[in-house]
């Protein structure tokens, strides 16, 4: 059985991430939740940004050493009260309907 626990890793400073995911094992969770936010990793269109505070390989690894389980919870919309739902704001203009089936919101 999968008993999960939720856990952002861009709300929690790196340096924090094993104490927090330490502590969820501990509380007997076998799998932690996590958004993948849009706007957090590509802030300019075509430019992302997984280094430092932002090096989600290093959150997945963390994860696998600690024998945890992951929920991947990817976009393009995350409904986890951040900005935008995860929408950089180069994508926002005003002809587009986010969250639509509007032929400008698609691929």
């Amino acid at each position: 059985m999968k008993i999960s626990g939720e856990i952002h890793y861009p709300r929690v400073p790196r340096a924090l991430w094993k104490d927090r995911l330490l502590k969820l094992k501990r509380a007997g969770f076998n799998t932690v939740t996590s958004y993948f936010f849009w706007n957090y990793h590509e802030l300019q269109p075509g430019q992302f940004d997984f280094s430092g505070e932002r090096d989600v390989d290093a959150f997945l690894e963390l994860v696998k050493d600690l024998e945890l389980d992951l929920i991947a919870r990817v976009g393009p919309y995350v409904c986890a009260e951040w900005d935008n739902g995860g929408h950089p704001d180069w994508l926002l203009k005003p002809e587009l309907v986010p969250r639509s089936l509007d032929l400008s919101y698609l691929p």
